[in-house]
């Protein structure tokens, strides 16, 4: 395998680690010809990686690389591509981290995230000592399978084929049309995957006669592994008609554009505190997504019990005109209490508020010490019939409109793009008759 002077792989670091005559070295410099080819900005590339041999492979690209637990690597790209889907983000696995983070596997593979993923497959667990893996074929003679194993192995390409995957692709490590696989898969707009079958040297091949002539059975299409190219399915970038996909089935991706202008300067943290059956955790997405329609940045975090139905349901909503570093919430700006489910756990959050700060408590709830501005919710006080399930979106609607930084309308909005049909027309009512006048002093008459 003649090698073209790396771009992206670092030459000062080079040779690879491997053993000698190991797969892995010619799949990593097919990458770099595919990754040459697209002309990659190395600042925009991630490559993902976890345990075993192919993990070592990332410290060897002049990319962004991050290194972690044995079966994880597809959930941070994920991460990754989710939280900056400019980044073109590509993950590096053996077949011992496809086994233990199958799950990350199908759930990127139906959710259609745009990552490309190399599984590189010899059939055992090499780094270790040669144990089976889930690929292992039957009757192969590993570590843990002296007499050869009696598990049917996991069809990778086609399981995630079944669970949304739209492309897929079996290749061996020597496939002359393998870098034009990884240009492919790298240039498709959602989840694509590419399993290289390969040998390794140090356990498998020496304990099963294993060579390509074997190798071509299992990638011969009769065979244990047939090969598989790209298809179309849901969400492909080839539909003909957005908002739908190739199935027929309707496509529930949506983007967020900015609309509107927002009144906020400077970062601000919010937390809604009340009970189950509140609709904290709604009431608390509708207004992050406002924001985003306002164009500032938000992220959102909820806190409730695995009952789920009863007890406690705190919401923290962060809000900034700039991108947010962190979404953990220590010191709220503004903390609405709405049961005494809600004042119990927000105690340790309202004792760390100072003056500047203020917090809205449904009347009659009897606070803990706080330094903070404290004003009651008073919902007599407003000419609206408010059900408890109400009160989280119409508090945030008139704090909304008391204080500027998001307009009513991007409130409305979120709620057209983001809640079923048959619940917007009662939402956005809340919305539109939420008013500032709900918040008074302790101690006035509510009717005053």
């Amino acid at each position: 395998f003649p090698m073209n002077p790396p771009r992206y792989l670092d030459a000062a670091r080079l040779p690879f680690p491997f053993c000698p005559g190991c797969s892995h070295g010619p799949v990593l410099e097919r990458l770099d010809q595919a990754m040459a080819r697209l002309e990659l900005d190395p600042r925009r590339v991630v490559v993902v990686t976890d345990i075993g041999c192919v993990g070592l492979s990332d410290q060897y690209f002049k990319v962004h690389g991050v290194h972690g637990l044995h079966g994880r690597s597809v959930l941070y790209g994920q991460g990754i591509k989710l939280a900056n889907p400019d980044l073109h983000v590509i993950v590096l696995m053996g077949d011992g981290g496809a086994g233990i983070g199958g799950h990350h596997l199908l759930n990127a593979a139906r959710r259609d995230i745009d990552i490309t993923v190399v599984v590189f497959n010899n059939l055992n667990f090499g780094m270790t000592g040669g144990e089976h893996s889930v690929t292992t074929p039957p009757g192969s003679r590993t570590a843990t399978t002296p007499r050869g194993s009696v598990e049917a192995p996991l069809k990778i390409c086609e399981t995630l084929s079944l669970n949304g995957a739209a492309f897929t692709a079996r290749r061996a490590f020597y496939d002359a049309d393998l870098v034009d696989v990884l240009v492919e898969a790298m240039s498709w707009k959602g989840f694509a995957l590419v399993e290289v079958m390969e040998f390794c040297t140090a356990y498998y091949v020496p304990g099963n006669r294993f060579n390509r002539r074997v190798m071509e059975r299992l990638l011969a299409p009769d065979g244990e592994f047939p090969r598989w190219t790209k298809r179309r399915t849901r969400r492909s970038p080839d539909r003909e008609t957005p908002g739908t996909s190739v199935d027929g089935a309707p496509d529930v991706w949506f983007e967020l554009e900015p609309k509107f202008s927002a009144g906020l300067t400077v970062p601000r943290d919010l937390l809604l505190a009340g009970s189950a059956g509140m609709k904290i955790q709604s009431a608390a997405g509708i207004f992050a997504r406002a924001a985003v329609l306002s164009g500032l940045y938000a992220t959102l975090a909820g806190d409730y019990p695995v009952t789920v139905q009863s007890g406690h349901s705190l919401s923290f909503v962060r809000i900034s005109p700039e991108p947010i570093a962190s979404p953990h919430l220590r010191v709220p700006h503004a903390a609405w209490i709405l049961s005494e489910d809600g004042r119990v756990k927000a105690e340790p959050y309202l004792s760390r508020m100072v003056p500047d700060r203020v917090v809205y408590r449904l009347r009659g709830l009897n606070l803990p010490s706080t330094s903070a501005r404290v004003l009651d919710i008073a919902p007599d006080r407003v000419r609206v019939q408010l059900r408890k399930q109400d009160l989280a979106l119409f508090c945030l609607a008139a704090y909304a409109a008391e204080s500027g930084i998001i307009p009513r309308a991007a409130l409305v909005e979120a709620v057209r793009i983001g809640v079923r049909e048959e619940l917007r027309p009662g939402l956005i009512g809340i919305i539109e008759r939420a008013d500032p006048a709900v918040f008074i002093p302790p101690g006035r008459n509510p009717q005053a």
